[in-house]
């Protein structure tokens, strides 16, 4: 059994752990996780507002698909920052400008589904993220189903969570899709 080691450790080995992949393999694990993400957005969620992210270096490129989504007449939104407080706002492809970038329209958005990136995720749902607290603390006041993405090697780590640390309702990878609370779970790698 893997020891728990503390959230900075268990990030510092993460972000090692993927910026060691060849640019051929993340490419690779992004298609495998865009084509999954797209099959279930688009067969349980696809009138539903989904809040996604703008993909840093180090996570998922995702970002076609939100493209791909607003083209088949799916409502995005995406995180916006106010003093460092996450909201979401509709998404429209011609905003789209790069990392963090607020859109243009701020047209609030209240995202029923929200697709999470993450350093590193759990088998109980747990996700790792940068250690600034957005998404625990916008997940800790509404009510959305999760969605975390990562690459396989992001589940191979354990650390020790918090108290205000939120529970996700899925987690998917480039070989793994499973919800917490049901024993089944779906390889597609």
């Amino acid at each position: 059994m893997q020891n728990l080691i503390n959230k900075s450790q268990a990030r510092r080995l993460l972000k090692e752990k993927v910026n060691s992949l060849s640019l051929d393999v993340r490419e690779q694990k992004d298609q495998a996780i865009y084509q999954q993400l797209k099959n279930i957005i688009l067969s349980q969620f696809s009138h539903s507002v989904i809040g996604v992210y703008n993909a840093l270096a180090d996570e998922p490129q995702l970002n076609y698909l939100w493209s791909e989504l607003l083209l088949k007449k799916v409502s995005v939104a995406m995180p916006t920052y106010n003093d460092q407080k996450m909201a979401f706002s509709m998404w429209h492809k011609e905003e789209f400008e790069g990392p963090w970038h607020n859109p243009i329209q701020n047209e609030p958005a209240k995202p029923t589904v929200v697709i999470i990136p993450g350093l590193g995720f759990s088998q109980k749902g747990f996700r790792l993220g940068r250690g600034q607290g957005h998404y625990d603390k916008w997940l800790a006041t509404h009510q959305a189903y999760t969605i975390g993405v990562g690459y396989d090697e992001q589940l191979s780590i354990k650390w020790n969570n918090e108290e205000h640390d939120q529970i996700l309702n899925m987690i998917l990878t480039d070989k793994h899709c499973f919800e917490v609370g049901i024993k089944q779970e779906v390889n597609y790698g």
